[in-house]
């Protein structure tokens, strides 16, 4: 029944009887309108993660999506608009995320993915997906369908960025607004070059 809850659509499940703890751990971590996990569980996996990818040596991405004008939807449309737009993006998130990845709703209108055992070619490349399956398609809410875009940055583990949480997520912030001041809806990647190695001194 587990499974097939999850595979007609059912982001998780709870076993009765309900363990009380274990529902207010899962409430303090999700996002209440999109049903995603929130900042604070975001962060913590990626700490997680970027722990393991450094004991490992394996690739790992982030990559960090904005509503491009955002505002102005909710000015125009309303705060109920607005919100219907932020479920439908995280939806098409979640369903395009591999198993694995982890998908988040960090901030008013900005998304987070983490992707494991992925080089920023590869998350350039899942940046670019998940951009166009916002802006390619309408989203239909109760104002009618509503073209929407994102702008999306990303940055990988290691190199000159090196395997700290924080200065991942810096990096993948600054290309994030390095797409906005480009135009908008575009994919901006802040790459992972490897230190330079001082000269050899000569024989």
């Amino acid at each position: 029944m587990r499974a097939q809850g999850i595979e007609i659509g059912a982001d998780d499940y709870l076993v009765k009887p309900v363990d009380v703890p274990e529902l207010v751990a899962r409430l303090a971590a999700t996002d209440p309108l999109t049903g995603l996990p929130n900042r604070r569980s975001f962060d913590a996996n990626l700490e997680r993660e970027i722990n393991g990818a450094k004991r490992y040596d394996d690739p790992l991405s982030l990559v960090l999506l904005d509503v491009d004008e955002f505002k102005s939807i909710n000015d125009r449309f309303g705060h109920d608009v607005g919100d219907e737009v932020l479920k439908e993006i995280g939806r098409r998130l979640r369903d395009a995320c591999r198993a694995g990845d982890a998908v988040a709703r960090i901030g008013a209108e900005e998304f987070g993915l983490i992707l494991t055992r992925t080089s920023v070619e590869g998350a350039g490349a899942v940046g670019e997906r998940t951009r166009a399956l916002v802006s390619d398609r309408g989203i239909a809410s109760s104002a009618g369908v509503l073209r929407v875009t994102v702008s999306v940055g990303l940055a990988g583990a290691g190199g000159e960025v090196g395997f700290d949480a924080t200065g991942l997520y810096r990096a993948a912030d600054e290309a994030l607004y390095a797409s906005k001041r480009a135009g908008r809806n575009r994919v901006t990647v802040r790459c992972s070059r490897a230190p330079k190695r001082p000269p050899k001194p000569p024989q």
